[in-house]
């Protein structure tokens, strides 16, 4: 669930005005990623091994998503 709000209780919680523009923009209109850094400024966390095998191919496809917003 995505909410205004400053808080979170498993919720993506985000600012008021966000969820606005959002719903204004419409959910056909607008992507949605969640990632542990912005690799743009950091890089990602390096997958540990306790860590399931499909990690490596996450990472790129968020850095992929990531890298188009640049």
């Amino acid at each position: 669930m995505v909410h205004g709000s400053n808080v979170s209780i498993g919720c993506l919680a985000m600012a008021a005005e966000a969820v606005e523009d959002a719903a204004d923009t419409g959910l056909d209109n607008i992507s949605v990623i969640l990632s542990p850094v912005d690799s743009r400024s950091k890089e990602l966390p390096e997958a540990i091994e306790v860590l399931p095998d499909w990690i490596p191919e996450l990472y790129e496809i968020i850095e992929a998503e990531l890298t188009q917003l640049i």
